[in-house]
């Protein structure tokens, strides 16, 4: 996956991506019994999607891509191109391993941790770290909710179902047996499920990366 020239056009496709996915969760009938094909593709797409996109954000900021305005990105001194902006963010995700790729899955940061992102964009100084770290504390825990969701979708053991379970607390959810049933329940309070909430959330994080 390479760089992008242009910050806009990749927040735009990311948010046209959050936005299909939802108008389909909107679809399902509200009270209807959930089922686990209901959400698998959506939720494991979407959260495939949104670590392509940290991604691509992340290593087109280090190779100084453009903003709206026609500006280039500042900061990440003698960072060119992709492979020199991946090296950089292995590098700063794991000091001590050395040389210059290509790299191996396992060498690569787990993009869909919002950490990673910040991290990298603050040791490389870019311009736009500050705007991605306001993004990202918004104080929505969407994206680590929708991680545990995914995580269950697609190994679908004891441990993975747990995990699920627990988060009916964090939104006011009675005791329910099925993992699947917590990420379609109605939140205390909220006039929708849980996985549009995170989608929504989602989708005004992603608004906000400066661009």
């Amino acid at each position: 996956m390479r760089t992008r020239k242009s910050l806009p056009s990749l927040t735009s496709w990311m948010l046209r991506h959050v936005t299909m996915r939802r108008r389909e969760l909107a679809k399902i009938p509200m009270g209807r019994q959930p089922l686990t094909s209901d959400i698998t593709f959506p939720i494991i797409d979407t959260h495939n999607a949104l670590a392509t996109f940290m991604r691509r954000y992340c290593l087109s900021s280090l190779a100084r891509a453009y903003m709206g305005n026609g500006r280039r990105i500042g900061g990440a001194p003698g960072v060119r191109g992709h492979r020199a902006a991946l090296t950089f963010a292995v590098r700063t995700e794991r000091p001590r391993i050395t040389g210059n790729g290509p790299w191996e899955s396992r060498d690569k940061p787990a993009w869909h941790d919002p950490n990673v992102i910040i991290r990298v964009l603050n040791r490389a100084g870019c311009s736009n770290a500050k705007g991605v770290n306001d993004a990202l504390s918004i104080g929505s825990r969407a994206i680590e909710h929708l991680t545990t969701a995914r995580n269950f979708l697609a190994h679908r053991n004891e441990t993975t179902a747990l995990r699920v379970r627990a988060l009916g607390s964090h939104y006011g959810v009675g005791a329910v047996t099925e993992a699947v049933a917590v990420v379609f329940a109605v939140g205390y309070g909220r006039p929708q499920r849980i996985v549009e909430d995170w989608l929504d959330d989602i989708y005004t994080i992603v608004s906000l990366f400066p661009r």
